[in-house]
């Protein structure tokens, strides 16, 4: 009676230590404190200043050497230059001119509304045939706005986090009165024509091999009620090689989603212990790996209930970490990365390995340690398997990286008007957050997809990905 009675204090207690961190604490999972960090009383989970990771024979990281800020030269190729020529205010012809000292800077200059009129003349031939010039190309030709307009508004609202309400005032400051219902009708014209684009591209992504996913919550207002919402689901498919995403919809978090979308996929996927990939996982032909960055937050909130044991297994992942950032530093590739790995990194999976199964014994399962131990436990095999493949990663970071934007934008309009609308969601988000990946301007290229997509055969849509565009 009184261990269950203690049990139930020890977890109630983590409960509480959790979500005062949640609302006052730090995010970050760093579990060394930072010398002189205030620390929020209650929030004291942290290790001890001494224990740090021992880092047997691996090299020392080199750090870059701290340079002073230096103000970058303007490139002034990119920019429209207004040039002010000044001479002293005094006579100047007994002078001898000797030189010129310029001086740069940045003006902004309010952007504008200009009208656009087409005026084609029509002609008569003798014949009494009556001819007129050709009307051009208009992606929106039954809008009274162009595409530059259509991918402001979708830029806006899917990489600036802007919601429609606040973009009809900054409209409104340009002179222009855009009603909200015209500026959510823009939104719908530009995923109706680039909606072939996105299918393509999904089906592109799902051609590779590997595959980080994760799914995160979407509220969305329920068509069946006037007023309600129900939570939907964004589910995220991640190309971490080639630096690809899609978002796929969903109105919940079930196993059949993936299993769907996944139908046909050969390879790697790599999630967090969500069970609802399980299902997925036991296909023929499909591998799945787990994300040590979430086994390591499980230990990581464990530091208050069980530091030794907690900080045993930080510490040994801190090595696996420093392996990964050896790699990136020595720039390592293909088998010369699966062998660094198998050389440095294999011993310490061993050793977490065979910790885990001694000590699994030792804790009580309800108590935040004994959840850490036994979340990692389960799924070692998935958790360790990384170093056997030279393309994959030691975590899944790269997708919850790649969720942040969609995270910020349903922060500030708090939620979807309806089904349609969180998909329009996901097709934007996949291409802009791409067009982040690799440093395109996403106004520039939905802009230009607006005006080429139509001429096009599905054959090449191809050349207007993201990460093709412009080559």
């Amino acid at each position: 009676m009184v261990h269950d009675l203690i049990q139930a204090n020890q977890k109630l207690q983590a409960e509480v230590d959790f979500f005062k961190r949640q609302i006052f604490g730090k995010k970050s999972e760093r579990f060394i404190p930072t010398p002189g960090q205030l620390v929020l009383e209650g929030l004291d989970v942290a290790a001890e200043p001494g224990l740090m990771p021992s880092q047997g024979n691996l090299p020392a990281l080199s750090k870059p050497e701290k340079q002073k800020p230096v103000r970058k030269p303007i490139d002034e190729s990119k920019f429209e230059v207004i040039t002010q020529e000044l001479h002293p205010e005094v006579d100047l012809e007994e002078l001898a001119f000797i030189g010129v000292e310029e001086s740069s800077y940045k003006v902004l200059v309010d952007a504008k509304i200009v009208i656009k009129k087409i005026k084609r003349y029509k002609y008569q031939k003798p014949s009494g045939e009556i001819i007129i010039a050709d009307m051009p190309y208009r992606p929106f030709a039954k809008s009274a706005v162009s595409s530059s307009i259509v991918s402001e508004v979708l830029v806006q609202k899917y990489v600036d986090a802007m919601p429609i309400y606040r973009q009809e005032k900054a409209w409104n400051r340009l002179g222009v009165d855009f009603a909200y219902s015209s500026l959510s009708d823009m939104q719908t014209m530009g995923y109706d024509l680039i909606k072939p684009l996105f299918e393509a591209f999904k089906k592109s992504i799902l051609a590779s091999s590997y595959l980080q996913v994760d799914e995160s919550p979407f509220k969305v207002l329920s068509s069946e009620k006037k007023g309600a919402s129900h939570l939907g689901y964004q589910w995220v498919y991640l190309d971490p090689v080639s630096e690809l995403v899609f978002y796929n919809y969903q109105r919940g978090r079930s196993e059949q989603h993936p299993l769907e979308m996944l139908k046909d996929f050969k390879g790697i996927i790599q999630t967090d212990g969500y069970a609802g990939y399980n299902k997925v996982a036991q296909k023929e032909n499909i591998e799945q790996l787990f994300c040590m960055a979430h086994a390591r937050r499980y230990f990581e909130r464990a530091l208050s209930n069980d530091p030794d044991r907690a900080t045993f297994f930080l510490e040994e992942v801190k090595k696996l970490y420093l392996i990964e950032s050896h790699i990136k530093e020595k720039h390592l590739q293909g088998t010369d990365k699966t062998a660094y790995r198998q050389r440095h990194a294999k011993p310490v999976l061993e050793l977490i390995g065979t910790w885990l199964d001694q000590n699994w014994a030792q804790t009580t399962p309800k108590s935040t340690i004994g959840k850490a131990i036994q979340y990692s436990r389960e799924r070692w095999q998935g958790l360790s398997a990384y170093v056997e493949f030279d393309h994959v990663q030691i975590d899944n970071n790269a997708v919850e990286r790649s969720i942040r934007p969609m995270v910020v934008g349903r922060k500030n309009y708090l939620f979807a008007g309806s089904d349609q609308s969180a998909e329009r969601a996901a097709c934007f988000y996949s291409f802009f957050i791409t067009c982040r990946m690799h440093n395109v301007n996403p106004k520039a290229w939905v802009n230009d997809v607006f005006e080429k997509i139509e001429h096009l055969k599905p054959s090449q849509y191809h050349t207007l990905f993201p990460q093709n565009w412009g080559k």
